[in-house]
């Protein structure tokens, strides 16, 4: 939304501390291992923009909780699945051959909107290795749960998602729907002999760029509002208005253990 928007739509200017306010209201508070989804545009003219957003929430997580939030790169994957948009097949080996291979450090992030963009470049954040499913990870944890990121099965109970699950943690929607809930991929992974595909990126191997193929599951996030809604129906969450966005806080292991079975009961999942 262009700024001048944003102000129109705006009661007041947001700053750190009015930030601060609202998500120790909605629950945020020392030591919480939390992933955070958001649009900033959602919650008003913000003095300061993603930085003074993701300062805010290390203020209130401290560095003895953990602080993720995607930093996925989906265009590091094979031409053959682009489809928006689609890629001629005669482009493919081309591509293959000469796309950069994933760099914590500077491959950005895409269609994740410009919090996680600044948030992986803030001192002390570790970027997961993965090529397309990245997580940025802030906190004393951050090293270690940042570590042997799987190629395959990369949103499952060995990446930076499946620590967050094992560790109390929690979601943080703001100004966005569950369809960017990131976490409810770990329900897919958890479901025995869920689909899964052949994906390649290029990588680093033995210190060389190749272009590597693997298998990770076959995630789809189409019906991720649905498992939301009929979670909250189910579930009491804490809610609150940052600015003039609507914030959730939700459990991790609720929601993750509660999309399981939702996915195996709602898709056609018959070919498993």
């Amino acid at each position: 939304m262009p700024q001048l928007d944003i102000i129109k739509h705006s009661y007041k200017p947001q700053t750190a501390e009015s930030l601060k306010k609202g998500f120790k209201k909605i629950g945020l508070k020392a030591g919480m291992n939390l992933i955070v989804h958001s649009s900033l545009s959602s919650i008003g003219w913000v003095c300061g923009g993603a930085q003074s957003f993701i300062k805010a929430l290390m203020d209130i997580i401290t560095w003895n909780g953990t602080l993720i939030m995607p930093t996925q790169s989906p265009s590091l994957s094979d031409p053959s699945d682009w489809i928006s948009p689609s890629i001629p097949k005669e482009w493919w080996n081309e591509i293959r051959s000469n796309m950069p291979v994933f760099d914590s450090k500077i491959t950005p992030t895409e269609f994740m909107g410009i919090v996680p963009e600044i948030f992986r470049s803030f001192p002390n954040v570790e970027r997961s290795y993965h090529p397309t499913h990245s997580f940025g990870i802030w906190g004393e944890k951050g090293r270690a749960w940042s570590l042997n990121h799987p190629l395959e099965e990369s949103l499952s109970e060995f990446s930076p998602l499946g620590h967050l699950y094992a560790n109390e943690g929690h979601i943080l929607l703001i100004g966005v729907n569950h369809d960017s809930n990131t976490s409810l991929h770990l329900s897919e992974t958890k479901i025995y002999n869920f689909p899964k595909k052949i994906c390649g990126s290029p990588i680093l191997k033995q210190g060389k760029r190749v272009w590597e193929k693997y298998y990770d599951y076959e995630y789809d996030s189409s019906d991720f509002n649905q498992i939301g809604d009929a979670f909250e129906k189910d579930f009491s969450i804490k809610t609150h208005l940052i600015g003039n966005a609507r914030a959730k806080l939700i459990p991790m292991k609720k929601i993750v253990d509660f999309g399981e079975d939702w996915i195996l009961e709602n898709r056609n999942l018959h070919q498993i």
